[in-house]
């Protein structure tokens, strides 16, 4: 048994309400999450009575009667070669996953409202389903398309784009905190069908996103930070009703993500691009964010492109190389979690 406990706090038309979560993690479920929550220190080969507990767990997952499941965990647990600390790594080598050919294709995830969303993946030459990529959660800009926003991130990796996996969703909805449409955990969604989809490695997933997509990218960075080794916003800003009141509130979540933003000098007009902002556009949020961020010592750094506006901005090759080696960090024990919904508030 796992017994985990974090606190949080939910702004209800910005009131503060304090919440205590507290997740109990049963042995059906420990063996679900483990991915995620055990380290692993496993030898490169598999034993003989290894490979009978990965075999093990494969029936387990494919098993849909919860009886016959807690059957199987039982026996795992029994068997004389168990060991907790190589769960993740037995799970990783257990065979969920199918081969699937190097280049594009698209899924459709079905979210809570009844729509769906098509992501298009980007799958890497050699792919081996039997082991954990990381993976770019890349976010497209205003009338932009996933795969737009996949070539664009071919470019700023090059070569490197074949050791990750990229995915994209097209037309997603929720941008920011405060969204004028029914709040839902959308991106979550999508991650879940990701991850359902290829063999993904939890402690190495990157969220990318340029203009609107980099809006995005900074909202799931404040809502959803324990879900990212990093978050690379380009051309975009953390949109809030009101910065002077809520930087201070909600940039404190991001304590322990890694965040690594940069836009144009001269980016500085309001949302139509017609007149300047009143608070400086995407340049002027973005100084505002960045120097809060310093002064409360978080793991956010930056960079402004001199002479440039909106378009055409790539981040250093090797500030993103840096980004992209994060690895998240294991869950903290305890953390402050601001936000606007409650589907904000957790992983589903």
């Amino acid at each position: 048994m796992e017994d985990w406990r974090c606190s949080g706090v939910c702004l209800l038309d910005y009131v503060p309400v304090n919440l205590r979560i507290r997740v109990l993690f049963d042995r059906m479920r420990g063996l679900a999450c483990c991915l995620v929550w055990w380290a692993a220190s496993a030898s490169a080969a598999l034993l003989a009575d290894e490979r009978a507990i990965c075999a093990d767990m494969e029936r387990f997952f494919l098993e849909e009667d919860a009886d016959r499941r807690e059957e199987i965990a039982r026996g795992i647990e029994a068997d004389p070669a168990y060991n907790r600390a190589k769960v993740r790594d037995w799970l990783h080598r257990a065979g969920f996953f199918e081969p699937m050919d190097p280049g594009r294709v698209c899924i459709r995830v079905s979210l809570d409202d009844g729509g769906a969303l098509p992501v298009t993946i980007r799958v890497p030459r050699g792919y081996d389903p039997r082991r954990p990529y990381p993976l770019i959660y890349a976010l497209h800009g205003t009338a932009g398309t996933g795969d737009a926003i996949i070539d664009y991130a071919e470019r700023l990796l090059g070569d490197e784009a074949e050791q990750f996996v990229v995915a994209a969703p097209t037309g997603y909805q929720q941008v920011v905190i405060h969204a004028s449409t029914p709040p839902s955990s959308e991106h979550m969604a999508v991650l879940q069908a990701i991850r359902r989809s290829v063999h993904i490695r939890a402690d190495r997933i990157y969220a990318l996103g340029y203009s609107r997509g980099g809006h995005a990218a900074w909202t799931l960075a404040v809502v959803h930070p324990g879900e990212f080794a990093g978050i690379l916003p380009i051309a975009g800003t953390l949109i809030l009703p009101d910065p002077d009141a809520l930087f201070e509130v909600f940039v404190p979540n991001i304590a322990s993500t890694r965040v690594f933003t940069c836009w144009g000098e001269n980016d500085i007009m309001s949302a139509d691009y017609a007149t300047p902002s009143q608070h400086g556009g995407i340049a002027g949020l973005n100084r505002r964010v960045c120097t809060l961020a310093a002064g409360l010592n978080l793991p956010i750094t930056w960079f402004e492109v001199p002479d440039k506006g909106h378009e055409y901005i790539e981040p250093p090759r090797e500030d993103l190389r840096a980004l992209l080696s994060m690895e998240r960090q294991a869950y903290p024990p305890r953390f402050l979690h601001v936000f606007r919904f409650a589907c904000q508030g957790y992983t589903p």
